[in-house]
């Protein structure tokens, strides 16, 4: 198969999300419950093998082949936008992965979203589209959210996790040999379809679509392909004809007229503190801020179960939250010292958006600061760290972010 004339292109780029029934089962693309998240920057889903040396002495300098090792854990990047969606207790874009770095989503019908913090956050599949080609993942995890809110730019999120495995499949041609849920492609593009099992993919040029459900073994220069769920004008074998080329499929979502981008001028910061203004309601105007959940999640490679895939993951460990904002420095925030030196719990509330169904409002009911740094040049500028947290009364209430 000789080279493709076109590159991929980042501007091809389609990101959809597929929440999971059960951890480490692919859910499959389709029509139906899968969230389309609008990326601003190329996004990354990549996973190496584990390819051991040998270290066998031999009487060369030359290394032998590599060993067969395990799969670990796959790993993506995304990053978007904070995109409310402009109607009060409706959801924001992407709510699986706000509920899968959180843990568990609340909708109060005409009021709000709430994104509260639980024990173990669900998992998803993800799909990455780019031109005719496309990466997924199943088993996959949110470890870390950071959100970033500069007045001087849009509020985004950066958002990063891990899968049990990743497959990818592209554009392969042409079709032969139809016969019921089997037809035949050419060996020279069985590694476009090799690890494409249940990937979603069409004829180009018709109305159809199917999953991938097996890739067999090459026979006579031909690999036989199984598909399942089928949908089409007609039987497969009446819509799926040689000399046809498959690609994989994307479906056509929606994007809603009212959500909107926030910028992060349009951002406020209230404290409660003993420290602050006699403990009353503060404002504080910052310059921007950041807020980064971690969920610290754990894929289990080390089990001598004999699969490739490291197919249990748990989040053992506790979770860190921060939040980090930057202002100029005003005479009354030597209050903060002392709200660090002394340990005084601190309400905060930091504001994204100043229209109603255009917000998200991230609260800490306590939390410390933990002592602030001076920095700038013709202006003094402070960054302060502040960590919420629990108290044995509010397990998992430490945090929690609000679309309003």
């Amino acid at each position: 198969m000789p080279p493709s004339p076109l590159f991929t292109l980042t501007r091809e780029t389609e990101v959809f999300l597929v929440p999971e029934t059960t951890f480490g089962s692919l859910a499959v693309l389709s029509s139906v419950g899968v969230e389309y998240l609008r990326v601003i920057d190329n996004p990354t889903l990549n996973q190496r093998p584990d390819r051991p040396q040998d270290r066998r002495i031999r009487n060369a300098r030359s290394r032998l082949k590599e060993l067969r090792g395990p799969q670990p854990a796959a790993d993506f990047s995304l990053r978007s936008y904070v995109v409310p969606s402009g109607l009060l207790g409706s959801k924001p874009e992407a709510p699986t992965l706000w509920k899968a770095a959180f843990g568990s989503e609340v909708v109060t019908a005409g009021v709000k979203v709430d994104y509260k913090l639980a024990d173990r956050p669900p998992s998803f599949s993800l799909y990455i589209c780019r031109g005719n080609s496309v990466w997924f993942s199943r088993g996959t995890t949110l470890n870390q959210l950071r959100l970033r809110a500069p007045g001087d730019g849009e509020a985004t999120v950066d958002w990063s996790g891990m899968a049990v495995e990743m497959r990818q499949g592209s554009e392969a041609g042409l079709v032969s040999a139809v016969v019921g849920n089997t037809f035949k492609l050419p060996a020279s593009v069985e590694a476009n379809v090799k690890r494409a099992g249940g990937a979603t993919f069409r004829c180009v040029g018709k109305a159809n679509r199917f999953e991938i459900s097996n890739v067999g073994a090459v026979v006579g220069g031909l690999v036989p392909i199984t598909i399942e769920n089928f949908s089409g004008v007609a039987s497969p074998a009446d819509d799926i004809a040689a000399g046809d080329t498959i690609v994989p499929w994307r479906p056509t979502v929606a994007e809603p007229a009212t959500s909107l981008p926030i910028h992060g001028k349009y951002a406020s910061a209230q404290v409660t503190s003993p420290d602050f203004n006699g403990g009353a309601p503060t404002a504080i105007i910052t310059t921007d801020f950041e807020m980064t959940v971690t969920n610290n999640w754990r894929y289990y490679l080390n089990e001598q179960d004999g699969l490739s895939f490291a197919e249990r993951a748990l989040t053992p460990a506790f979770r860190d939250v921060a939040i980090t904002f930057n202002r100029y420095l005003r005479v009354e925030d030597v209050a903060e010292w002392v709200a660090a030196i002394e340990r005084d719990d601190a309400a905060l509330a930091l504001t994204l958006g100043d229209t109603a169904g255009l917000k998200l409002v991230i609260t800490a009911p306590t939390a410390q600061f933990q002592g602030p740094t001076t920095a700038g040049g013709d202006e003094v500028t402070v960054s302060s760290d502040v960590r919420p947290h629990a108290t044995l009364s509010t397990l998992n209430q430490e945090l929690m972010a609000s679309f309003q």
